[in-house]
């Protein structure tokens, strides 16, 4: 694509459809060349765009394991983080008044 001129702080985007001869792969892009002329130098300018990520063109991916430390933790130590979440929450329960409690005695009597 080419533009004949450009503005002062005007933008230019370009978009483009990639069509894979292959049914499987991993594209990778190259930057593009940008040729451009500064009004006051004679030469041309180039430049290079931001490259194009690697593209995943129906590859085989592997699949991702995000918790499988957790899922291998739980299995071991499962029953016994269930015992002592029990066994701490009655604790709470019996070591903290109600407010029941608490609001009665702080009422004056007569």
């Amino acid at each position: 694509m080419s533009w004949e001129r450009l503005d002062v702080g005007a933008l230019v985007s370009h978009a483009f459809e990639l069509e894979s001869e292959v049914l499987q792969a991993l594209f990778y892009g190259a930057p593009a060349v940008i040729t451009f002329r500064i009004p006051t130098k004679a030469a041309l300018q180039e430049a290079y765009s931001t490259p194009i990520l690697p593209l995943d063109i129906l590859a085989d991916r592997l699949p991702v394991k995000k918790f499988e430390w957790a899922k291998r933790l739980l299995a071991k130590y499962g029953s016994l983080i269930s015992v002592i979440s029990i066994m701490a929450s009655f604790v709470y329960l019996v070591a903290t008044p109600s407010k029941s409690n608490a609001a009665k005695g702080s009422k004056k009597k007569r």
